[in-house]
């Protein structure tokens, strides 16, 4: 599962991108996962309108935004920055969390107790 999918054109019009930056406080993209239970839980990867993501907009280089958003920064979060947090609490099984992970070994090592600053920008490739 790959959340966030970029349908730009490989040689758009100078500036094209810009409009769609302004207009918007946020991108929210939300899942229901089944909860340890028989309800189910949102899980939300959220890019919001932040300095860092206007600008990476404006240089045209959307490469780069997984990462802004793993930073954190004024409240973004990955899916997978959310899964682990999730499961942390025990609100979802350690085998959910995996099955749906974009990158499933680092949100392994992640649930081992390996954490570092640059494990945690690793939960988006």
């Amino acid at each position: 599962m790959r959340p966030w999918t970029v349908c730009w054109p490989e040689t758009p019009p100078q500036g094209a991108r810009r409009p769609s930056a302004r207009g918007k406080k946020a991108i929210v993209k939300q899942w229901g996962v089944p909860r340890n239970g028989n309800d189910r839980l949102p899980v939300v990867e959220v890019m919001r309108n932040a300095p860092v993501v206007r600008k990476i907009i404006a240089q045209e280089d959307p490469s780069v935004l997984p990462k802004a958003i793993a930073s954190q920064e004024s409240g973004m979060q990955m899916f997978d920055q959310h899964l682990a947090k999730l499961w942390k609490a025990e609100l979802i099984s350690g085998t959910e969390a995996l099955r749906l992970a974009s990158n499933p070994e680092a949100l392994a090592m992640v649930m081992r107790g390996v954490s570092t600053r640059d494990l945690a920008t690793s939960l988006v490739a």
